[in-house]
């Protein structure tokens, strides 16, 4: 009826009626949109949240269950899944990277040419396309049929792969882009055309060889006139000795939760008490008291083979982790049989009984230089590797290295992991590229942010290290900084003409990272040094000891230098309450020669070398010295500081100078290793 009504109504009339109908839908209409815009606002600003909230994005550490090993489950995540924001262009030549690798040619010999469906991408392209947005676009992403999202959780904290041994299976994380295996003859392209690319880590922070990005000029000269007033002997007591046959040493030092010392000695096979079976040189592990006395009775590692363990690290729940690298092929562990040495890591409890032993190996040659402890109660392990399968599976094999020929030679890599406490999960890995000898030398871990600083040593200039270091010959180093997560913050090359090594790291007195390390001579005033020119500041002899300081944004706070006319080496860094303890040993001037710089007039022995320990304060002034020198080859190799004090661990032949009185001494030519304690006083 009122159809036919509105019929017979004028249009503009009808109009009328009609608006009088539609107002109760049109405010309905306008709640729901009003409502819908709420909702999208909620949702825009939740993921603006998830994005910029550090809390949000970095997952949960995984938690152990059933006290077993390789039983790592990540809790769920209630937040949405956010799309990651990468250009059309930029998705599409991600994609067509993986298809020219999984995908035939063209008919016409075109790349494969992608059709935007992302349901058709196999499982194996939808891997590698996760790999390698994470490689080069720094996003951990999950392919959904839809397109790629954030991992939720991110793939780096998912339960670790293992091998039939429950040896964890790390895969490949780069920090830069410019290391795989499809892009090699992209990157010799360029280093002939002498267009390198330094690899894509954090634009805002990159730094290029030959910048002169260590700019701070030493003020206060070490000279003789200086350091031969700062000569103060501060041992609490005669030193403890280890050894007294063979060739042993301590080569470094961690402090324990009771304030005493755990040590790493290498021992051979004529070391007291060394059980039968072990060959070469294998390594002990001492605990020593506050006061410097042997704890129980030592634990011997090692096999048929050598077992050299190289750095030492105390977790949070009073563990002992040890790493190194060994030959040995009669242990209860797997190895490569192809390969010189394989990377080992070991787990002691706190009464120093051994835990276990794991092995990460490859056909080529593997090693690990360096632990830290995090404060989440993990640690972080640096090194080498050539290998390019088994444990290292998923690493770039072979590269080209351009010389006078372009010739094809196992890639070179420095890895970094994050594990946790039993080396069961790898949290995070981070592996940088070379055609030559590369390794991440050292390690230091921030005890409240958990920040990781790691110093990488090279003598490659090209793919990761491209445009990066390589300034000149000899070997250059980046320090560098990750958050806990192994996100790269910044890294600073500290490089030039010649050597320029950083191999020692420690956590600063009040946040960043203290450098130690050497330099040549002929670096001075070049690549990172360009802009030191005071007269002040090294160039002594053929190699000078360096100590720097990086401040949390990778500036320099201060630098200092020390050294003669001969090679001068650092091995330790520590810090102790009110600033640092830099140690190292200087060779001898050969019979014609004396010294003229920084040791003129002291009085050091005969030896060939002669070990020494600088103290520093945090204003970066040097204020005490201390020579440890006997007739014999004396080295310091270790340092481990707590408060004031401080132990330093060496070895030496003799048995006059710093040796007197220590027992047992060494004996005709015999090494023994030693440790002793300091007190720190600054006026």
């Amino acid at each position: 009826m009122k159809r036919d009504i509105k019929r017979d109504l004028k249009p503009k009339e009808l109009r009328k009626e009609l608006r009088k109908e539609l107002k109760p839908r049109k405010e309905l209409k306008n709640i729901c949109a009003a409502a819908l815009a709420v909702l999208m606002v909620v949702l825009v600003f939740a993921a603006c949240g998830r994005q910029e909230n550090p809390e949000d994005i970095n997952p949960p550490e995984p938690t152990e269950v059933n006290g077993g090993w390789n039983q790592a489950v990540v809790p769920g995540s209630t937040q949405p899944q956010i799309h990651v924001p990468l250009s059309q262009d930029r998705l599409n030549y991600f994609i067509e990277q993986v298809l020219a690798n999984t995908r035939p040619v063209q008919e016409n010999g075109e790349p494969p040419v992608w059709d935007g469906d992302f349901t058709s991408l196999t499982q194996e392209e939808r891997q590698q396309l996760q790999e390698v947005v994470k490689q080069e676009a720094g996003y951990e992403v999950i392919v959904t049929d839809g397109g790629l999202v954030y991992a939720d959780p991110p793939a780096a904290d998912s339960p670790p792969v293992t091998d039939a041994s429950g040896n964890p299976v790390p895969s490949v994380s780069y920090p830069g882009g410019n290391n795989q295996n499809n892009q090699n003859n992209q990157n010799n392209q360029n280093n002939q055309n002498g267009t390198t690319k330094a690899s894509e880590v954090n634009e805002p922070v990159k730094e290029s060889a030959g910048e002169g990005n260590i700019s701070v000029v030493s003020t206060q000269p070490t000279s003789a006139a200086n350091i031969s007033r700062l000569i103060d002997a501060q041992m609490k007591k005669p030193m403890t000795t280890f050894g007294g046959a063979g060739h042993q040493r301590i080569v470094a030092a961690e402090v324990t939760q009771n304030g005493g010392y755990v040590a790493l000695a290498l021992v051979d096979t004529r070391a007291p008490g060394i059980p039968a079976g072990m060959a070469e040189f294998s390594s002990a592990i001492l605990r020593y008291t506050p006061e410097g006395a042997l704890e129980g009775s030592p634990t011997y590692i090692g096999g048929n083979k050598q077992f050299e363990l190289r750095d030492i690290t105390v977790l949070r729940d009073g563990s002992i982790i040890a790493v190194g690298d060994t030959d040995c092929t009669n242990l209860d562990i797997p190895y490569s049989a192809n390969a010189t040495r394989d990377a080992v890591i070991v787990k002691l409890d706190g009464t120093g009984k051994l835990l276990w032993t794991k092995s990460f190996f490859g056909t080529r040659d593997d090693s690990f230089a360096t632990v830290s402890a995090t404060p989440d109660g993990g640690f972080v392990v640096g090194g080498t590797t050539a290998s390019a399968d088994n444990t290292f599976a998923g690493l770039p094999d072979f590269v080209n290295q351009i010389g006078d020929q372009v010739i094809q030679v196992p890639a070179q890599k420095a890895i970094l992991m994050k594990f946790d406490k039993d080396a069961s999960t790898v949290y995070w890995r981070r592996v940088m590229t070379g055609s030559k000898a590369s390794s991440f030398t050292a390690t230091a871990v921030d005890p409240v942010s958990g920040d990781v600083y790691a110093s990488v040593m090279s003598a490659a200039g090209d793919y990761d290290f491209a445009g990066i270091i390589g300034y000149g010959s000899g070997q250059d180093s980046l320090v560098m900084r990750f958050s806990k997560n192994g996100d790269t913050l910044w890294y600073k090359p500290f490089a030039g003409n010649s050597n320029a090594v950083i191999n020692r790291l420690a956590p600063a007195n009040g946040g960043g990272v203290v450098a130690a390390g050497y330099i040549s001579a002929a670096t001075y005033n070049s690549g990172s040094f360009k802009d030191i020119t005071s007269t002040a500041f090294g160039a002594r002899g053929q190699d000078d000891v360096v100590a720097l300081k990086y401040n949390t944004d990778g500036s320099v706070s201060w630098i200092r230098s020390v050294g003669d006319i001969t090679h001068d080496r650092c091995t330790g860094v520590t810090a102790i309450d009110g600033g640092y303890v830099v140690i190292g040993y200087t060779q001898q001037p050969v019979a014609t020669q004396v010294f003229r710089y920084d040791w003129l007039n002291q009085d050091y022995g005969a030896g060939s070398s002669s070990g020494f320990a600088m103290m520093i304060n945090d204003n970066g002034n040097v204020v005490r010295f201390i020579p440890m020198s006997g007739e014999g080859k004396d080295n310091l190799y270790g340092a481990a500081g707590q408060g004031r004090a401080f132990a330093l661990v060496g070895s030496s032949p003799s048995t006059g100078g710093f040796m007197a009185g220590a027992s047992p001494q060494a004996s005709g030519g015999n090494h023994v290793g030693y440790i002793a304690l300091f007190t720190a006083q600054w006026s």
